[in-house]
């Protein structure tokens, strides 16, 4: 599992860098790190930041961002 998960993080990694203001990329790499199989690849802080972006280039419309959001909020508790 440890070895798929990385794949993909590192391949939404790498789509986020061609097309840093793609929402669709911004999204898929913050759910992937909040929601990760394997917990030393997890961030929620990062995926976070990386919806927060999302939702602020869609102007709010991003309802998978704010999902995203709220999950990493809950993970990363008050």
């Amino acid at each position: 599992r440890k070895g798929e998960d990385d794949a993909a993080i590192i391949h939404f990694e790498r789509a986020v860098s061609l097309s840093p203001r793609s929402i669709v990329a911004l999204d898929r790499l913050a759910d992937a790190l909040v929601s990760v199989r394997t917990r030393e690849l997890r961030d929620p802080a990062r995926g976070l930041d990386l919806a927060e972006k999302a939702i602020r280039l869609s102007g709010n419309r991003d309802a998978n961002a704010r999902r995203i959001a709220t999950a990493a909020r809950s993970q990363l508790g008050p």
